[in-house]
């Protein structure tokens, strides 16, 4: 018995060769794991003018949405516009151009005399306007990816929208996808309008999608300029 317990126990030279080398490759791991967080001593970062940029963006949004709570179907964008204005004069910005561009009919190369507008911007804006099927408020540009306030709001007094130039989708005939690829409506948004069709049939009026349940009340503010039925309705 001892001296099975003394066989076990007991290496050969090439175990005992494989023990040093693992030893000696975690004692260096061991060394190189405190030598590095030793050494790394990372700068402090000042985040001041990151948070003015936050606390701008906050105050640009929140005159939109009060605008949006106001709009009227006839003129979405002229009270809105009178908000974002009197920002701007509170800022002290001054009109530079004279020319107004619609921003559903314009192009990339029409958005470029636009104040903080280059190639890389119009873009962006032209393509998020493609997603949405057009724009009904100003205050969207705010959702188009680097957009922020302090280039928002100098370019706000040169656009105008007609928001009959907007694409909107009919939710009775549009499938999965196409009402997926829409940026307000996730996965389980669209699973649910299916659902609802499924089990009550084709939705007869706006008020009806209104009413279904499907969308909360600030969801369905954005989304009501872009749906229609067989025969379009005003929106309430």
């Amino acid at each position: 018995m001892i001296k099975q317990i003394k066989n076990f126990l007991t290496f050969s030279r090439k175990e005992q060769r494989g023990v040093i080398v693992l030893s000696a490759i975690l004692i260096m791991l061991i060394i190189t794991k405190y030598s590095l967080s030793f050494f790394n001593h990372w700068p402090d970062v000042d985040f001041t003018e990151f948070e003015k940029e936050i606390d701008l963006y906050y105050q640009a949004r929140d005159n939109w949405i009060d605008s949006l709570q106001q709009v009227e179907k006839e003129k979405p964008v002229q009270y809105e516009n009178k908000s974002i204005n009197s920002v701007q004069q509170e800022r002290g910005y001054k009109p530079k151009m004279q020319k107004i561009i619609e921003l559903n009919a314009a192009d990339s190369a029409d958005l470029l005399p636009l104040r903080g507008i280059g190639p890389v911007f119009a873009s962006r804006i032209i393509k998020y306007r493609n997603l949405l099927g057009g724009y009904y408020s100003c205050g969207q540009l705010l959702e188009v990816y680097g957009m922020d306030s302090v280039r928002f709001i100098p370019l706000i007094s040169f656009i105008s929208i007609d928001t009959s130039l907007i694409h909107r989708k009919n939710i009775n005939k549009s499938t999965f996808k196409e009402l997926l690829r829409h940026p307000y409506l996730d996965y389980d948004n669209v699973k649910a309008i299916m659902k609802y069709k499924d089990q009550s049939g084709d939705f007869n009026s706006m008020e009806e999608i209104r009413d279904s349940g499907l969308f909360s009340d600030s969801l369905w503010l954005k989304l009501r300029c872009y749906f229609t039925l067989n025969h379009v309705q005003p929106v309430n």
